[in-house]
């Protein structure tokens, strides 16, 4: 365990950064955090470090949502603030994650090579649609202009571009 400094004030090494606002929120597994981190000055906003080994955070309708791999869950969190929303569980190796601004949410499955969709359109699904399947070591993920998903495959070593609506 990474024992670098206080989360609330130190900024833990970095696993992923995604924007978050005007701030950057920054996961770190070696600590369990996911913090917000202001750029412009260079400091910790706020420091969560209550997650079960988070890989990858975003932020999505104002709130953070973290994949944990410890968990295999997808957990919604508004700032200042530590209550936990459990909004999708079961997957393997939660990894990269990526949202839209037409309220559509998707979660990459590293393990199994599954992209699930758990918003559609603002509304949380009962249960994650998958969008695609038979992915290589999914991770990093983004939406381009036209609401298509961008997938790293690390396993292929390569970017492939899916559309979410036909897979």
């Amino acid at each position: 365990i990474y024992d670098g400094g206080d989360p609330a004030t130190t900024l833990q090494p970095t696993f992923t950064a995604s924007r978050f606002g005007r701030n950057l929120l920054i996961t770190s597994w070696f600590g369990n955090t996911v913090q917000i981190w202001n750029p412009r000055t260079k400091e910790v906003v706020e420091g969560h470090p209550d997650f079960a080994v988070p890989v990858n955070a975003i932020g999505f309708n104002g709130n953070m949502v973290v994949a944990e791999l410890m968990t295999g869950s997808l957990v919604k969190r508004a700032p200042q603030t530590m209550e936990r929303v459990v909004l999708a569980e079961g997957f393997y190796v939660p990894s990269g994650l990526a949202a839209d601004r037409s309220g559509n949410l998707y979660v990459a499955d590293w393990a199994s090579g599954i992209i699930w969709q758990v918003y559609v359109r603002g509304e949380l699904q009962a249960t994650p649609i998958p969008v695609a399947f038979d992915l290589v070591m999914p991770e990093g993920m983004a939406v381009d202009r036209r609401g298509r998903l961008l997938v790293v495959e690390t396993g292929a070593q390569r970017l492939v571009r899916i559309d979410p609506h036909t897979g």
